[in-house]
């Protein structure tokens, strides 16, 4: 019955998040309904009830995650199956409490649950399968909403043993861009690992390989792509992969056929000054499948047209050439290079640059010009030449004269892939105004005798057999790497171009006359080689046949058994001598196989109840004395190479006992006994142990003799093992050894019977233990391993000794490894799995399987540093938590926390602050290590930013005379950011029941004297500003009653000095007058008139 699904369990997190709630719910804010702020991050101040507050809206209903992403196989063994997958894109509120993994088989609709608790981790291992079932394998997520949609994965996933991934180790040369020449060949070798054999296929940028140009041979530890010549269309990516069963590995490779590039599109005679000329040109169409790596620039004086090179390896389009010659006219042309060469045609100017002579008269001088003028005359002659057949050659000479014959002074006659009619005598003849000269030579052209090609065929039978290989070889003397190859079969072309010719498995159409031939770049072609006929035959079945055919057979008499075939079907027949049933003891037996077919290279093997006895290349087998361990059913099977018959009829053979007369068939004679007395002292009885060793183990198997001098086949034996009979009567004693209770003293007797025996032998000790067992140690004994550690496995049994080797295995593997302890330097997960030791004395026992030991090496994890609650601004006096969470993570971990790059000398998991400040703004990272052995990365950064909290400004609004007056005391408090804002007032620290911007208290004796204020509060973060400076009343009255009393007393002050100043005026007396002042006063001015 499939398991019930896992059940869902609240996250005990999200409870302490709804008990931090307030119980009383805050009243309304007074911001505009069109915001939809969202909900706030920390639990603001509890406040009192009031009359006029509304409850709070019912909470959303939560809802199940989205589905898991990116489910796939990490790992597959013959009894469990690795599995990861990555979160949810969407958690919604309802947060994310683990995942549950089903599975079921495949036909099957029952899923059945791998884990019965919820995982909390990305990855599962399911464990206790069956090997060979075919599971469909899905995830689900779990929070309070309910189960999410499942994330299944695409195909099923067979349970087995993988024995080796499949991974491509491309050379060095490969990992960039392989780059040839058109024409040269490719021969890429691409090795790789993978058990069972992997599948290996190849496509060219996407699509498959056009297999008549590209060959690929593959084995078991390669793959060869091979190009013959090499073309530009063979440019491209080619991608290989590599598949063992749902695992694979791919590689790509850049291969870049070049060429050498075409001449410029058009080259130009811009300008032309002086003694300079300006050129352009334009890059060329085709670029030879590479980059252009210059350009090279000649000129041509049209007076000798001769080409000279001025500029080379040049890179850009356009060049001024200078120091030309005055009066002469020059032609330009423009070559192209890239990594192969320069191209084989350039791009030439239309125009010609003029150089012309500017301010200069010639005058020549009135001379006789000599004359240069000269008949021609050949400088280097013609030479008899000898060419051959089919390959190309030139015949050359030089002349001299004037007017010039050519533009060189050399002539050439160029000879294309010459025959036999093209030898003979040459003359080149030169001629101008003057004369002529000619000059001859002889031209012998050579055959070269075509070699006849030699088939060879192997191995060098007459006939063959259904599925044998055979191997034709096409050999040609002298052979070198230009010849080509044809195969023919009965006259007709084969597609085969290499030497060889394989027949892996033969079949019945391949019967025919095989020929070759070979060819050179289709003008030399020789002859068709001598023809091979194969002749396919089905696989015989053997015979065997007893020789002479008795029935009954007598001591010392020869039986032969021969295997042969019959001339009805073409197989072997095996034959006995002698041709009975029974045969006695020291009778000599012979068998004989006879095959009436090619008698090369065949195999005779010789079995009795199944099992091989003899095998050979005669066909005869004989056994010259008969025993009892010699019964039992014979036949034969005749062997070529890879290719065996069918098993024979099967003859039985029964030897019954001991005789002491003969008979002979034919004349038929019986010769009287011969009765031999001898008088001996009775001997010794000898107990011999066939073993170098005192101690044995369960499984193996000794053998004890017992022996007397002077020996005959009258005696008879006995046999005890602690001194008790065991009714054995051989002259060995064989014991295959099954446990400790074979131990003990063994001895023996001989005897006559009714006549004498011998004394008991000597004892001999059998100690037998029993097979201990493998114990396998781990060091250091710990569950989980990273890479770069080292870990030491130890074999241990007890009771061990110097005679006992190691075998180690990891997953069953054999690692060839015969230590006692295996030293592990861990560089990937690859090194996971199980390991297993075994114990063996070579040849002789081998102790069971230890128990595995589990070597999980995991990929170093790296920190994720999460912020709770995820807030991008936090305000002073609020709370967060930092936490630095590693995958998979256990109790070895240890952790560091840096806050800028700086150690906060913090190990605990998480970081906790409970009130915040502006101090704690900050760049935090985190690191996990476990102590001596491993460091995760540095965690990506967290920037914590903490804000200061918006000022309340608190502010009287009433007059002075209403508060002195006893009336009313009103304050106003504002909060000057730009929200909305509801209020908070205290009065001496204790909150009052008001929550708008104005308070209003009746001004007496207490409340002047109390301590007022006030702070801002919403609904949305941040939930409330800083606390107002403090306001007490009373302060301000006694301030003005100070002002008040102070200007009082200046007002009075100003009024005494007033009244005192008239007083004094009033009362002042009149001065007296002096003659100066008279004087003064009487005083004339300027105009005549008196002062």
């Amino acid at each position: 019955m499939p398991a019930k699904p896992a059940p869902i369990k609240k996250s005990a997190k999200k409870a302490v998040v709804k008990e931090e709630k307030p119980a009383e719910p805050e009243p309304a804010p007074q911001a505009p309904p069109a915001e939809a702020p969202p909900p706030p991050a920390e639990a603001p101040p509890a406040e009192p009830a009031t009359a006029d507050t509304t409850p709070s809206e019912a909470p959303a209903p939560e809802v199940p995650t989205s589905a898991p992403l990116n489910l796939t196989v990490v790992d597959v063994n013959d009894t469990s199956v690795s599995l990861k997958w990555r979160m949810p894109e969407t958690i919604g509120k309802g947060g994310l409490d683990g995942y549950t993994v089903e599975y079921c088989k495949e036909g099957s609709s029952e899923w059945v649950v791998a884990n019965v608790e919820l995982n909390p981790s990305n990855r599962l291992v399911i464990k206790n399968l069956t090997t060979g079932d075919l599971l469909n394998i899905r995830v689900v997520a779990v929070n309070a909403g309910g189960r999410s949609e499942p994330a299944t994965l695409p195909q099923p996933v067979v349970i087995r043993e993988i024995l080796d991934r499949p991974k491509i180790r491309v050379p060095r040369a490969l990992r960039s861009k392989y780059t040839r020449q058109v024409g040269a060949q490719i021969n890429l070798v691409i090795p790789f690992i993978g058990k069972p054999k992997p599948v290996i296929s190849w496509i060219k940028d996407g699509q498959p390989l056009d297999t008549k140009k590209v060959n690929i041979r593959n084995s078991d530890k390669d793959s060869i792509l091979f190009i013959r010549k090499a073309e530009r269309d063979d440019s491209g990516v080619y991608e290989m992969t590599v598949k063992v069963d749902s695992f694979e590995d791919k590689t790509s490779l850049l291969i870049q056929i070049v060429d050498l590039p075409g001449p410029p599109t058009s080259a130009k005679l811009v300008d032309y000054w002086g003694f300079n000329a300006a050129l352009e040109w334009t890059p060329p169409k085709d670029s030879g499948n590479t980059d252009i790596t210059g350009y090279t620039v000649q000129k041509a004086d049209k007076k000798t047209g001769d080409w000279f090179t001025v500029l080379e390896h040049f890179h850009r389009l356009n060049a001024t050439v200078s120091d030309l010659v005055m009066g002469n006219s020059y032609s330009f042309r423009v070559f192209s290079e890239n990594m192969v060469g320069r191209s084989e045609s350039a791009a030439v100017t239309k125009n010609i640059a003029h150089i012309q002579k500017t301010g200069i008269v010639y005058k020549p001088l009135d001379y006789k010009e000599h004359d240069f003028s000269e008949a021609p005359k050949f400088t280097a002659p013609l030479s008899d030449r000898a060419a051959t057949v089919g390959y190309t050659m030139k015949l050359l000479c030089a002349v001299r004269g004037t007017p010039k014959i050519n533009s060189q002074g050399v002539c050439s006659l160029e000879i294309r892939k010459p025959s036999n009619f093209d030898g003979g005598v040459y003359t080149c003849r030169a001629k101008n105004a003057l004369g002529e000269a000619t000059v001859a030579c002889k031209l012998e052209v050579k055959t070269i005798p075509i070699p006849t090609p030699k088939l060879i065929l192997e191995p060098a039978l007459k006939g063959f057999y259904l599925s044998e290989k055979i191997t034709l070889t096409c050999e040609i003397e002298g052979t070198s790497d230009d010849w080509n190859y044809k195969w023919y079969k009965n006259g007709q072309g084969l597609q085969n171009s290499r030497p060889l010719l394989e027949i892996k498995s033969a079949k019945k159409d391949d019967t025919g006359y095989y020929s070759c031939q070979g060819s050179i770049n289709h003008r030399v072609v020789s002859e068709r080689s001598n023809a091979v006929e194969l002749q396919i035959n089905e696989t015989p079945k053997p015979k065997l046949t007893a020789d002479p055919n008795w029935t009954e057979f007598f001591p010392d008499e020869t039986i032969t058994l021969t295997c042969g075939f019959d001339d009805q079907c073409p197989k072997p027949i095996m034959t006995q001598s002698p041709d009975s049933n029974v045969i006695y003891n020291k009778e000599s037996l012979t068998f004989k196989c006879d095959f009436k077919v090619e008698l090369s290279e065949w195999e005779y093997l010789f079995f009795r109840e199944s099992r091989q006895i003899h095998a050979g290349s005669s066909n005869s087998f004989s056994i010259q004395t008969a025993q009892g361990s010699n019964s039992g059913k014979y036949s034969c099977r005749v062997k070529r190479r890879t290719l065996t018959s069918d098993q024979s009829d099967v003859r039985t053979v029964t030897v019954k006992g001991d005789y002491t007369c003969e008979a002979k068939r034919g004349d038929f004679s019986i010769y009287s006994e011969l009765l031999k007395v001898d008088v001996q002292a009775i001997p010794t009885a000898k107990l011999t142990l066939e073993s170098a060793s005192s101690v044995f183990y369960p499984s193996e198997k000794v053998t004890l003799k017992c022996e007397i001098e002077g020996s005959s086949d009258n005696w008879s034996y006995k046999w005890y093992k602690n001194k008790g009979d065991l009714q054995e009567s051989k002259p060995s004693l064989e014991i295959p050894l099954t446990s400790k209770d074979d131990s003990g003293e063994y001895t023996c007797q001989r005897f006559i019977k009714g006549r004498v025996t011998t004394e008991m032998s000597s004892a001999v000790k059998l100690q037998v233990n029993a097979i201990p067992t493998a114990k396998l140690t781990l060091e250091p004994a710990l569950a989980v391993f990273y890479p770069s550690e080292k870990v030491t496995l130890k074999c241990e049994i007890v009771g061990s000794s110097d005679d006992w080797s190691y075998k180690w295995y990891k997953n069953q593997g054999d690692l060839q490894e015969s230590k006692p302890s295996l030293e592990i330097q861990l560089t990937s997960k690859e090194d996971s799995g199980e390991y297993t030791c075994q114990r063996f004395i070579k040849g002789r026992v081998t102790t069971e399987m230890s128990s595995a030991v589990k070597l999980q090496v995991n990929a170093i994890p790296t920190a994720k540093l999460t912020l709770e609650p995820a807030l991008a601004v936090f305000y002073p006096s609020e709370k967060f938590t930092l936490k630095c969470e590693i995958e998979g993570s256990s109790d070895d971990w240890s952790y560091k926390w840096y806050k800028n790059k700086g150690d906060l000398q913090e190990s605990k998991p998480s970081l906790e602050i409970q009130s915040t400040s502006k101090e704690d703004s900050g760049e935090y990272t985190c690191q996990g290590f476990i102590k001596g052995r491993v460091t995760t990365q540095m965690s990506s950064a967290v920037a914590l930013q903490v804000k200061a909290r918006s000022s309340a400004v608190l502010t009287l609004s009433t007059e002075l005379s209403d508060i002195m007056a006893g009336n009313t005391l009103k304050l106003m408090c504002e909060v000057s950011d730009g929200k909305v804002w509801n209020y908070t007032w205290s009065e001496n620290g204790q909150e009052l029941n008001e929550s708008s911007d104005t308070l209003e208290v009746k001004a007496n004796e207490v409340t002047i004297k109390n301590e007022f204020k006030c702070r801002g509060k919403r609904t949305v973060r941040p939930l409330y500003s800083s606390w107002s400076e403090g306001f007490v009343a009373n302060n301000i009255v006694f301030k003005r009653k100070i002002v008040l009393a102070i200007s009082g007393f200046i007002i009075c002050c100003i009024l005494i000095l007033i009244s005192a100043c008239i007083i004094l005026k009033i009362t002042r007396k009149p001065e007296a007058t002096t003659p100066l002042m008279e004087y003064m006063e009487n005083k004339p001015t300027e105009n005549g008139t008196i002062l």
